[in-house]
């Protein structure tokens, strides 16, 4: 082989080369077009009721963040989209998968609500205080979606139980 030869072999080796590295720079973020490495929650606790629970699924984000978990409490029911940051993290796992959605959660503006209550008044009349359950209600639906209004509905018969029996105990004293 010839000097000249030589040189333009090595000069198409190096670009071979340098094209492979620039396809597989491992630097290089690849948002939206493959996997994302993350910290992932696996285990965690309710910050209020204390309840631990092992996560199901979770979205995630081309930043690697995981903003909303699905959790299993251990009742068998996986309560769907909780924000991570109501949750302490106990147990979490580094791997990658490709980048999930996170749901559409809809903000409800407590503001334009005309509600009579709050923990230090009396409502005036049942009417009144119907007309707040109706709102909270509603608000929680959208907010949480259709399966919130059946559980409301269930929390609402057994409170129901609960208000007979301290109306009961109330005019006994």
């Amino acid at each position: 082989m010839k000097n000249k030869e030589i040189k333009s072999f090595i000069k198409d080796e190096i670009r071979k080369v340098a094209k492979l590295l620039k396809e597989n720079d491992a630097f290089k973020p690849k948002f939206g077009t493959g996997d994302v490495v993350h910290d992932c929650p696996k285990h965690v606790q309710e910050m209020i009721s204390g309840k631990k629970g092992k996560v199901v699924a979770h979205s995630l984000n081309e930043s690697g963040q995981v903003n909303y978990v699905d959790v299993d409490f251990g009742t068998g029911k996986v309560y769907k989209d909780i924000p991570t940051k109501k949750l302490k993290i106990l147990e979490g796992q580094t791997h990658e998968h490709a980048t999930k959605a996170e749901p559409k959660i809809n903000e409800v503006d407590y503001s334009t609500m005309r509600l009579k209550s709050n923990i230090d008044q009396k409502w005036d009349s049942t009417d009144t205080m119907m007309d707040d359950l109706r709102q909270y209600i509603g608000a929680a639906v959208a907010a949480s979606g259709p399966d919130m209004g059946l559980e409301l509905a269930d929390a609402l018969k057994l409170m129901m139980n609960f208000a007979k029996g301290e109306a009961i105990t109330a005019r006994r004293q």
